[in-house]
């Protein structure tokens, strides 16, 4: 079957468009949008698309998109290649805090959640010197706001130089954003009452040694300056190197505080490492201290074993000059059984007339502080107790009576 040839001309066709020429409905409101008759088309010139009602449904779509486009390039950084989405099925998007700066308030913490819209999530990067003014805990970090109502809000706050989560304070009966608490270590958060030279807080207990304390300073504390808790002794607060607090903290500033029990003061957590790892610091710094000590002790204790010997050989020396006959008798005692506190009596040994001498362990014993000789000879010990196998050297200075 051969192809149809066409019934109308070229000629012909040109003659009919000019004639019935289609004008369609101009779209310059919401409201033409909507009284478009089913299957109408309508268009909008400023937006440069069409509408159409679809006639089965009822309703409005838009064929070319070229709105939907244009909605989306509104929203498109083209320095950065990035998306803001700002109003997604009811919920409304912030994704930098530049955005919620329209009421031409001093910014903070507060104003932001005040200027937010509900339901909303801002979810910002937070570069600012300024930070401390805006209430925020470092000046690089990430803020995270979920505003469902104004009495329920959620926000976190992340550290990006220690690496901590901060858990916003918000008072939803006042509706009052009021500061920040750690998260991430087992702290206590509270808030300072006074300033100047002398604050206290209040807690539930009294701390324990080395406990992590997040307080909101309410009024300015001053270089020096002391807190007590529940109305106890003011302690100093120290830095972390050691020093006396030599700068003034401001008000509404939220800083961790680390119980020192051992050296009676309030230590300032280092604001560039987390409060987990000042703890740590100070732990290593106490147990260096304590090593130091230690080995101090030991030497002290060498040097009076060493003293204590060269004494006894002083005494073995003095006691061979004196009138008389003097023979040195020297024996061993191995212990058989378990917790003996006493022998019964020494071979050659005369409690009147003799000398005693008891060496353990390459240690002296001394007479009345470490055991007593009782008046039949007996050596009772006072707090030592000897085990199976241990070994006692006795050396007896036996000294003739001088009146014989």
């Amino acid at each position: 079957m051969n192809k149809a040839e066409r019934t109308m001309s070229e000629f012909q066709m040109k003659l009919l468009s000019e004639i019935f020429r289609i004008i369609v409905k101009e779209i310059t409101c919401d409201e033409d949008k909507f009284n478009l008759a089913p299957g109408e088309i309508g268009i909008n010139y400023d937006e440069g698309c069409f509408y159409v009602k679809d006639p089965h449904t009822g309703e409005l779509f838009c064929p070319n998109s070229v709105s939907h486009v244009k909605q989306i390039l509104s929203k498109f950084n083209t320095e950065n290649n990035t998306l803001n989405a700002d109003y997604v099925s009811g919920i409304r998007f912030y994704s930098n805090i530049s955005q919620l700066t329209q009421l031409g308030i001093s910014l903070s913490a507060d104003s932001i959640i005040r200027q937010m819209e509900y339901p909303a999530i801002l979810m910002s990067p937070v570069e600012y010197e300024n930070f401390s003014q805006l209430g925020m805990p470092s000046d690089s970090g990430m803020i995270i706001v979920h505003k469902v109502s104004p009495e329920f809000v959620r926000a976190t706050y992340y550290d990006n130089h220690t690496m901590t989560a901060y858990e916003g304070q918000y008072n939803p009966f006042r509706q009052f954003f009021e500061g920040w608490s750690v998260t991430d270590v087992e702290s206590t958060y509270v808030e300072t009452v006074g300033g100047g030279d002398k604050a206290s807080i209040t807690l539930d207990a009294l701390p324990n040694d080395m406990d992590i304390i997040a307080v909101r300073v309410t009024q300015d504390l001053n270089a020096g300056a002391t807190l007590a808790v529940n109305g106890g002794v003011y302690l100093p607060i120290y830095t972390m190197l050691g020093e006396p607090l030599g700068t003034t903290i401001t008000a509404n500033n939220i800083i961790m505080l680390i119980y020192d029990k051992q050296e009676s003061r309030w230590i300032l957590a280092d604001s560039s490492t987390s409060s987990t790892a000042s703890v740590v610091t100070i732990l290593n710094e106490r147990l260096e201290a304590t090593t130091t000590k230690l080995d101090r002790a030991i030497k002290d204790y060498q040097e009076r074993l060493a003293a204590l010997s060269k004494q006894t050989d002083q005494q073995i020396a003095a006691l061979k000059v004196r009138p008389g006959v003097i023979n040195d008798v020297i024996s061993t005692w191995t212990c058989t059984s378990n917790n003996v506190d006493t022998i019964s009596a020494v071979t050659g040994f005369d409690a009147k007339y003799d000398k005693l001498i008891i060496n353990y362990k390459q240690t002296i014993m001394r007479n009345g502080i470490d055991y007593i000789i009782e008046d039949g000879g007996s050596i009772v010990f006072k707090e030592i107790r000897f085990s199976e196998g241990d070994i006692l050297q006795f050396i007896v200075i036996k000294q003739a009576d001088p009146a014989q």
